[in-house]
């Protein structure tokens, strides 16, 4: 059995095989994904003249990463048929493997347990299926809100309740502690304002598009969910929404029942 030599080696150094048939460009963005979490922990194989034979979609990924150096295994021990065969058979032979998905619900859960952001290559649709998740009674499609004009433009004063969070900082500033305490926890004090979610959103709906576009980023109003939840306004994990469908199914089964 020959030795595997991995080296470090610059990608400009190596170049894509012209005519791969297969195609990576879907798996380019969850491939980074991983080697930005996990590292590069399986070297691109190359044929002697610094071409590609197993890997591409991990070269891709690297220059996506901005990557300079990439591990490189040289597969000078093939003849060019070889090279050309163990392209094909490389990605051919994956397809062949099957899911035991008993074990791969438990070392699912076990992961996602402990953190349940852990990437682990499968979408969030995929995971609703293997838990049990009914895309039918339960979809993370939400509708976007629409917000229009239904009565008077509020004023500013309207949209927030500062009485106590304007108590708190006067008792602050007449405090004998020093000015950088006081600062801080004027900053801190803020947490008590109010929002009038009602009078907000009747705001927006007068608002200007500069100022709307202001408030979304501020979070006042939500507008694209899928968004707030990447900013993090907003967390949905599996197992909300597995309780969110256990819950909806027994209240329609008790109104069926009784």
């Amino acid at each position: 059995m020959t030795e595997l030599k991995i080296q470090q080696t610059s990608i400009e150094d190596i170049s894509p095989y012209p005519n791969n048939p297969r195609k990576n460009s879907k798996a380019i963005d969850v491939v980074s994904k991983s080697i930005k979490e996990y590292g590069f922990q399986q070297p691109i194989v190359v044929d002697k003249n610094s071409v590609i034979v197993v890997g591409h979609t991990r070269y891709y990924a690297a220059k996506k990463l901005n990557l300079s150096q990439v591990p490189v295994v040289v597969a000078d021990n093939l003849s060019d048929v070889q090279i050309n065969a163990y392209r094909i058979a490389d990605n051919k032979t994956n397809q062949y493997a099957d899911w035991d998905e008993d074990i791969l619900i438990t070392e699912l859960e076990q992961i996602l347990k402990i953190n349940q952001n852990q990437l682990t290559g499968f979408t969030q649709d995929e995971l609703n299926q293997l838990f049990g998740v009914d895309d039918d009674t339960y979809s993370r499609k939400i509708e976007t809100p629409v917000y229009e004009i239904t009565g008077e433009k509020p004023t500013e004063w309207e949209l927030v309740d500062t009485d106590k969070t304007l108590q708190l900082c006067a008792n602050i500033d007449n405090a004998d502690i020093p000015a950088e305490v006081k600062q801080f926890l004027k900053i801190a004090a803020h947490r008590h304002s109010v929002f009038n979610y009602e009078k907000i959103a009747e705001y927006y709906a007068h608002a200007t598009p500069e100022i709307q576009d202001l408030m979304e980023q501020s979070a006042l109003v939500i507008i694209d969910f899928d968004k707030a939840i990447e900013n993090g306004y907003v967390e949905l994990s599996k197992q909300l929404n597995k309780i969110y469908v256990e819950d909806t199914n027994k209240t329609v089964s008790k109104k069926q029942n009784g």
